[in-house]
């Protein structure tokens, strides 16, 4: 029906209209050229909130002048409109080979993923296969076969316990994503496959994708607040509309429940299945609609997000699927919890461009009590962003900088559950996971890995981010990235509780006795935080966190086009923290490289 209805509506044969419903990720040069050009030119950035459609990234280049673009522009221009309407079969069967070799410097103190500044997602399988079919002009879909070995396994640590971590990114000094070449062996290898695949069906206008897809939502550069590129993939529904000066994306995102990972009584570690019996598969699902609109001439662009996660206890209530409702309306403690975000970017001038992003988690109404000046209060959680962009002809290839600023309180994305159900349970908060299935240990265990949905670095963070990119669009790539970041105590395992006055002192067993009684809270702390009264998930020994910890990271990165079909490309990461663990004094170095060569046919 809906099909027919587009087909309708073009008022046109099937063989007349081409097909530009193919999804274009979010880590494309493709999009990359296209906002490079929207600075340069003095208007708002493009739409931030991909993936995008062939259709809806024709229409931002549109917005481009070709007369008024110097000759390094033009070819960032032709190289965008050469992509987006390359003709391809309707049926197409085609693949990568991608040869990666890792090594760092720090086997000792650098083991888990967490630990790398390079996203794990980043890293490509050794062989990708991918088949892609377009069926009439308005449907496309593709799907992914991979062999590698795999990022994530079990890890046992001295005292037994298993954690999140990786054999080849952490034990190892060199390793490499080719299966059995050590230290890779056969239960290394890699059965998470696909991270994309799809259905995406649309017209002018509107498009609807149904499958697997890496989803990104804003113009931060060292992460977003809504939806973060650190998540590896979503499960989802994502209906998308569009024209000149509106946007609105209706999404519903689907990751494994709690339940399945964390045992009714958890207190300590991440449990598993195997290890506890715990067989409940409840819903886990974000919902989450967004509206742009385009103002000033096309200088100023808004964004604002409104998001739900929601795991219904007794039946699914359908108003959660309202793409027009107000989603905070349906706040309930024990099954859903909302989050608003508020983004804006302005052209100030041609090559310059200002942008800024606003979290909003949890506040206190006037008359209840406040942080830090009353006992028993509900802790705020906000994030705030800051930054520039700017994007400059020079010698051929276009040079672009970045400069950012951000803030997140200690409780942003962590959320109490209700106080009187599902005691013991796992908080409703924006943390999700995605489910992998490891060998490390000769049998197939399922691993779940934990991102923020939003900030990469969650609350409690200070972050500062400086950016420099040189680029010739189809032939090579270079930048440098410096990252300072101060992060108090709190993680995305810490559990969340209401705070006394600031510096009031507080107790390891803050919440809700059984009787219901008050226990003592711990003393309402800000970014950053130094102590760490509340309890963890996965830490027992929290109460030794006496710092907040202090990164820099420098990162140097290019690739080459060696040929059309064959790329190079690589990372080195210079990387030191202070007080790493949070443990005053503990220092730490690494030097981290990524280096690889791909080759398409």
């Amino acid at each position: 029906m809906v099909l027919f209805c587009a087909f309708l509506a073009e008022g046109s044969g099937f063989a007349q209209t081409a097909n530009h419903q193919k999804i274009i990720p979010i880590d494309s040069d493709i999009y990359e050229a296209i906002k490079i050009l929207h600075i340069s030119q003095g208007i708002a950035l493009p739409s931030t909130a991909g993936p995008w459609s062939e259709d809806e990234l024709l229409l931002m280049l549109n917005r481009i002048d070709p007369a008024r673009l110097r000759p390094e522009e033009l070819n960032a221009y032709h190289f965008a409109e050469r992509e987006l309407t390359r003709p391809e079969k309707a049926f197409q069967f085609f693949g990568t080979i991608n040869a990666e070799a890792y090594t760092h410097a720090n086997p000792e103190k650098f083991t888990r993923t967490d630990d790398y500044i390079r996203p794990m997602n980043l890293t490509q399988p050794f062989l990708a296969l991918n088949v892609a079919f377009r069926l009439t002009p308005y449907a496309y879909g593709m799907s992914e076969f991979s062999l590698g070995n795999e990022k994530y396994n079990t890890i046992l640590d001295k005292n037994g316990k298993k954690s999140v971590a990786s054999s080849f990114f952490g034990s190892q000094v060199v390793s490499s994503n080719i299966p059995m070449i050590p230290p890779g062996t056969m239960n290394d290898l890699n059965f998470n496959f696909p991270t994309r695949a799809f259905v995406s069906l649309g017209a002018a206008g509107w498009n609807v994708e149904i499958g697997r897809e890496r989803l990104s939502w804003g113009p931060g550069e060292s992460g977003n607040f809504m939806i973060g590129s650190q998540v590896d993939y979503h499960n989802n529904v994502r209906a998308t509309f569009y024209s000149k000066q509106f946007k609105y994306i209706f999404n519903v995102s689907g990751f494994p429940s709690p339940d399945e990972y964390y045992a009714p009584d958890s207190t300590g570690a991440v449990q598993w299945l195997k290890d506890t019996g715990w067989e409940h598969q409840g819903l886990n699902l974000f919902i989450a609609h967004r509206l742009e609109w385009r103002m000033l001439k096309d200088k100023l662009n808004m964004a604002l997000n409104e998001s739900i996660m929601y795991q219904p206890e007794n039946g699914v209530d359908m108003q959660y699927f309202m793409p027009t409702i107000i989603l905070h309306n349906l706040y309930r403690a024990y099954e859903a919890n909302s989050l608003l975000t508020l983004e804006a970017d302005y052209a100030l001038m041609p090559a310059l461009n200002i942008y800024g992003q606003i979290a909003i988690d949890d506040f206190h109404l006037p008359g209840e009590p406040a942080p830090g000046t009353e006992d028993d209060s509900n802790p705020d959680a906000f994030g705030f962003m800051l930054g520039a962009k700017t994007a400059l002809p020079v010698a051929g290839g276009i040079l672009t900088g970045s400069f950012e600023a951000a803030y997140t309180q200690p409780y942003l994305y962590l959320r109490s559950q209700s106080l009187t159900a599902n005691k013991g349970k796992r908080e409703l908060n924006y943390v999700v996971a995605n489910r992998y299935e490891s060998m490390n240990h000769g049998s197939i265990d399922p691993l779940f890995v934990e991102e923020f949905l939003g900030y990469r670095w969650g609350g409690d963070a200070i972050v500062l981010n400086a950016k420099t990119h040189y680029h010739t669009f189809g032939k090579w790539q270079a930048g440098a990235n410096l990252l300072f970041m101060i992060h108090g105590t709190f993680d995305k395992w810490t559990k969340w509780t209401a705070v006394d006055m600031e510096d009031a002192g507080g107790g390891w067993e803050a919440g809700i006795d059984v009787d219901g009684s008050y226990t003592n809270r711990p003393g309402y702390q800000d970014t950053p935080t130094s102590s760490h009264y509340q309890g963890n998930y996965t830490d027992a020994n929290v109460q030794n966190r006496n710092a907040p910890y202090i990164l820099t990271a420098l990162s140097l990165f290019g690739s080459y086009q060696i040929l059309p079909s064959l790329k190079a490309y690589g990372q080195a990461d210079v990387v030191l923290i202070a007080n790493k663990g949070n443990i005053k004094g503990n220092f730490a170095a690494d030097f981290q490289f990524s280096a690889g060569i791909s080759w398409t046919f």
